[in-house]
């Protein structure tokens, strides 16, 4: 492509500065270009051309890096960020329970897990969490009425006390 295209001047913008670095070499090499033809500069880096000569100034303007998620472009903050590296290195476990708002017993309970277990292998796993679970409940549930649970989560998830 270079010998194709025979440029002058060449400047990488894209990939790691080591890789900008080996393009800028070949090149070179190619095209037999003098090195101050081959413009390599930091992100934000202000290159200022004129009809004599291309060159690299030590100014710079902001830029930083735009994070993509999917559904929108630059509107992923530093804590999003930060959970999904947490995520993706330490997995998650989700435990879900469905209990009967009249006699307070556990009607159903599902757990989840991502990036921790493979569910599939780990039956005897989610069996004993769920044992332990039960159990917790029994005891922290014994000393409170379904109605008052439901108030106090109403009341935290209302901003009322």
């Amino acid at each position: 492509m270079l010998n194709l295209i025979q440029p002058k001047y060449v400047m990488p913008v894209h990939g790691f500065f080591y890789m900008q670095k080996l393009f800028a070499d070949l090149a070179e090499n190619t095209l037999q270009l003098p090195p101050d033809h081959c413009i390599l500069a930091s992100n934000g880096q202000i290159i200022e051309m004129t009809k004599e000569k291309i060159y690299v100034t030590n100014k710079f303007v902001t830029a930083n890096y735009v994070m993509v998620d999917g559904l929108g472009v630059g509107d992923v903050g530093e804590v999003v960020l930060r959970d999904r590296e947490t995520l993706a290195k330490d997995g998650m476990f989700i435990i879900t329970i469905i209990i009967d708002a009249k006699t307070g017993e556990i009607r159903t309970m599902e757990i989840v897990s991502r990036g921790f277990v493979f569910m599939k292998d780990s039956h005897e796993l989610i069996k004993e969490t769920k044992n332990q679970v039960a159990s917790i409940l029994k005891r922290s549930l014994a000393n409170i009425t379904p109605q008052l649970l439901m108030s106090h989560i109403y009341a935290m998830y209302s901003g009322t006390k």
